[in-house]
């Protein structure tokens, strides 16, 4: 892996360049698996927020993983179902959607929770709609 081109190479994509050639993304299982001991989670939480099972998995994939032409290695910090709540600012939405017990109420919170994504998706379009990119 040759990662200064790669790294050039993605540097020429966000100021809408092409290096040599444009990036290309492969992943693949290897086709001989390594195994890695992943720890039991015991709740539906630490599938997302223990740091050790965490870890485990993404070794898991890194080891038995083939990344090729411009792929390199990433982790995204998934927060799984809750990734949008977090997005928005709420901590957990179990724990919000409890305290909203009659119907009225869920429905100010589900206001509440499209009023914020049509804010942040509102702020994302506003920062992309200044960028000029095109391809030849």
């Amino acid at each position: 892996m040759d990662f200064e081109t790669i790294k050039q190479r993605f540097d020429a994509f966000w100021e809408c360049e092409i290096l040599d050639r444009p990036l290309i993304h492969i992943t693949a299982p290897r086709k001989h698996r390594v195994y890695v001991e992943i720890p039991n989670v015991k709740t539906l939480e630490d599938k997302w927020i223990n740091i050790d099972y965490i870890l485990k998995r993404l070794e898991y994939h890194f080891e038995n993983t083939v990344f090729l032409g411009d792929a390199i290695p990433q982790y995204w910090p998934n927060l799984g179902p809750n990734s949008l709540t977090a997005f928005l600012g709420v901590k957990w939405i179990q724990t919000s959607i409890e305290k909203y017990k009659r119907s009225e109420d869920y429905t100010v919170f589900r206001n509440y929770l499209e009023n914020r994504l049509r804010e942040k998706l509102k702020r994302v379009e506003d920062l992309l709609t200044g960028i000029e990119c095109s391809y030849p």
